[in-house]
């Protein structure tokens, strides 16, 4: 037999053997005329139990007709688009909802429980922190609120004080507790919890006093960089300016659901007004995420901004 015949009758004896197998294994890419390999319909390449047939993508596990959404920006449960909360709205190729889910809220947003249930739920998932106060003070000198220049500005009036020897010059700074200590902040961990600590001028913070926050509707007894005291609902108030009232809106509801602070109906329509006018940012974002870190716990209200809204009629 000469070599043309036996490789030709190899080649026969390989295509039969292939044809038995009842498997089709290659298709004709008709641009090239060279066999490419196909997925068998039949097959679970990924291994979640559904075959490539029914599988909107058979290369990842994770993803198969009724998983469970997660916030990866893909379609996980293959109804044809992701969790409408999975959007990337600043185009970062990242899904918005990632800071929730990475604080571990996912299950709780997408079950969109609202209200009591979910303050109650926030209640009880929310572990407690670990901190203390002279570390949490260097925290917010040195990390959490340090800005480009080393310094640090007071968050009721905007001015900046440079950070000298891991502290503020001439001590012009000092921290704010949001839920005033008179009014149950001075027992530990929300003496020295973050998520509502911040730094202030010293004139400021001496100013706030244990006044409640609120809007001045009468007489100004004080103001500085747009933050002011004066005669509000229910007596005299502090209004924090414009770009902290959001943030000082979503602290005062962590401490609502973290440590007992009961706010009015009137208060809560206030911090979620609030909360809209000044939303949610990346910085906040980061600092929540670094608070945690520190602390070992989150403010869900940063985290999550939807819970806001969704909890506003809790009880």
């Amino acid at each position: 037999m000469g070599v043309r015949t036996a490789v030709t009758t190899a080649g026969l004896a390989m295509g039969l053997l292939a044809g038995c197998s009842g498997k089709d294994t290659s298709a004709t890419d008709t641009a090239s005329g060279t066999q490419t390999p196909t997925t068998n319909p039949a097959e679970d390449s990924d291994g979640d139990g559904v075959v490539a047939a029914d599988d909107c993508d058979d290369g990842d596990a994770a993803v198969y007709p009724g998983a469970p959404e997660t916030c990866d920006g893909k379609d996980s449960d293959c109804d044809g688009s992701p969790h409408p909360l999975e959007t990337d709205e600043d185009g970062d190729g990242v899904p918005d909802c990632s800071p929730c889910a990475d604080a571990g809220y996912w299950e709780l947003l997408v079950a969109e429980t609202t209200g009591d249930a979910l303050r109650a739920a926030l209640t009880e998932s929310n572990p407690d922190p670990s901190c203390d106060y002279a570390q949490a003070k260097r925290a917010i000198y040195q990390s959490l609120d340090l800005e480009d220049g080393n310094v640090v500005s007071g968050v009721y009036t905007g001015e900046q004080v440079a950070i000298v020897g891991g502290g503020p010059e001439d001590d012009a700074l000092n921290i704010e507790h949001s839920w005033p200590r008179s009014e149950g902040a001075d027992a530990y961990p929300a003496d020295c919890d973050v998520h509502h600590l911040y730094p202030t001028l010293v004139e400021a913070n001496t100013v706030r006093e244990s006044h409640p926050y609120g809007e001045v509707t009468g007489s100004v007894s004080w103001s500085r960089g747009g933050s002011q005291v004066g005669s509000g609902s229910g007596g005299t108030v502090f209004e924090p300016r414009d770009v902290h009232k959001g943030n000082a809106a979503r602290s005062m509801l962590y401490v609502w659901i973290q440590h007992g602070y009961a706010p009015t109906t009137t208060q809560r329509t206030l911090y979620g007004a609030w909360s809209s006018l000044d939303p949610v940012d990346t910085t906040d974002q980061d600092r929540d995420a670094a608070g945690a870190r520190l602390q070992g716990n989150h403010n869900p209200f940063v985290a999550c901004p939807l819970f806001v809204e969704r909890m506003l009629d809790a009880g």
